[in-house]
């Protein structure tokens, strides 16, 4: 009997399992945007339970089918299968993929993660993207031991190799390369500053590591840091802070390497307190740049077509920074997505006077924001570093990718 049942099982699993059998067809519409090298997802579990070592995906083009790189990853909502809609897609255009049984093949890391005795360096194959330091990074020799900290992005390197932050500047100890800190909080009844670390009110402080990610497609980390409260003889957190970076693998129009990655803040009161952002010019998601980027070297354009001149106090959906580094031009744009709060969202750009670059989304920057226990608030950025020169069209093609993504249609195989 037991003999028998055997069989059977085999029997059954070569029913569903037949190499180049097609399980389903993906059909990818651009939509009213041109689409440059866009990452796509689908949920995997709504269309196979098959082992994801038993899948291949390819690309309909004409009536030849290309292999496309791919990667899947476990998620609160199942697999996700991703990968990239390679090159340029015109607007009103649609591709097409079809998932089919088969051996999956071996794809090499295109994003790899290493873990140094403080940080983790992110890297595109041999080249270094970013780090992300989760030690605690000591002040320089003279400045007060508060401006001590960990949980932030530097250095932040260019496609070719030149580093665009800049951390502890003498003007600013408390500047932090990359960095999403609040400056006035009002927490249990008192005013707390998070952002300028000298007064000792607080700091933010990086807690562990949920997962480290690496593959042919993205890779990333996704971690927890806490917004920490000092009180006369002890400590207390007041916010945790679930965050992400995921960092894609694409090119240009030209071909040449660009850092595409996705930043996400997910952010609840750590107690039974609420934990009130108050309107201030300078808190949330900042970046402190290369002090080879100044007035004479750099410029500036937001997505209302405002520069460094009057930039600051307006809003913005993107917003970049090209600079000379190193002899080399690059930049980079930021993109603020839609469903973040007070969107779209007040900026600070430091003007003409200030010499060195220093720009932020602050969604708290003109109005309260109010985080009540019990509940998650996200914001969720995307940073392009690329080489040469942008353009407002190329920067609102990238928004466009990035807040509006393709639409994706999916049938079943028979």
């Amino acid at each position: 009997m037991k003999k028998l049942i055997i069989i059977a099982s085999f029997f059954l699993f070569s029913i569903n399992y037949i190499s180049g059998k097609e399980i389903a067809t993906i059909v990818v519409d651009a939509g009213s945007s041109d689409r440059l090298e866009t990452p796509v997802n689908i949920c995997l579990d709504a269309i196979t339970l098959e082992a994801d070592s038993n899948l291949v995906v390819y690309e309909l083009i004409n009536k030849d089918k290309t292999p496309v790189r791919f990667q899947i990853e476990q998620s609160q909502n199942g697999r996700i299968l991703s990968w990239i809609m390679s090159s340029h897609t015109k607007a009103k255009s649609k591709r097409k993929y079809v998932i089919e049984n088969g051996k999956a093949a071996n794809f090499d890391k295109a994003i790899n993660i290493k873990n140094t005795e403080d940080a983790i360096l992110i890297s595109s194959g041999n080249d270094k993207v970013m780090e992300y330091h989760y030690g605690v990074k000591l002040p320089p020799k003279g400045a007060k031991y508060e401006f001590r900290r960990s949980g932030f992005i530097h250095p932040l390197w260019s496609p070719t190799g030149e580093v665009l932050t800049n951390i502890q500047p003498r003007d600013h100890y408390h500047h932090y390369g990359i960095w999403n800190p609040w400056t006035r909080v009002t927490f249990e009844g008192k005013s707390v500053d998070f952002w300028n670390l000298a007064d000792g009110q607080g700091t933010v402080r990086f807690k562990a590591f949920n997962s480290l990610n690496e593959g042919a497609v993205y890779g990333g980390l996704k971690g927890i840091q806490e917004h920490v409260v000092f009180k006369p003889g002890y400590e207390k957190v007041a916010m945790n802070e679930t965050f992400s970076i995921k960092l894609w693998d694409v090119k240009d129009e030209q071909s040449r390497k660009v850092w595409l990655w996705d930043f996400s803040s997910t952010m609840n009161c750590a107690s039974d307190s609420p934990f009130i952002i108050n309107a201030y010019r300078y808190a949330g998601f900042s970046i402190r740049a290369t002090p080879e980027w100044n007035t004479s070297t750099s410029t500036i354009l937001t997505s209302e077509g405002k520069t460094r001149k009057d930039a600051d106090n307006t809003i913005a959906r993107w917003m970049f920074c090209n600079g000379k580094a190193g002899g080399n031009q690059s930049g980079i744009l930021f993109l603020s997505y839609p469903t973040n709060f007070n969107f779209p969202e007040p900026i600070r750009v430091w003007p003409e006077r200030d010499k060195d670059v220093y720009m932020n989304f602050n969604p708290a920057k003109n109005k309260d924001w109010s985080l009540m226990p019990g509940k998650d608030y996200t914001l969720q950025y995307r940073i392009v570093v690329y080489s040469g020169e942008m353009t407002a069209q190329k920067a609102e093609q990238y928004w466009q990718d990035f807040a509006n993504p393709p639409r994706i249609s999916i049938t079943m195989s028979k």
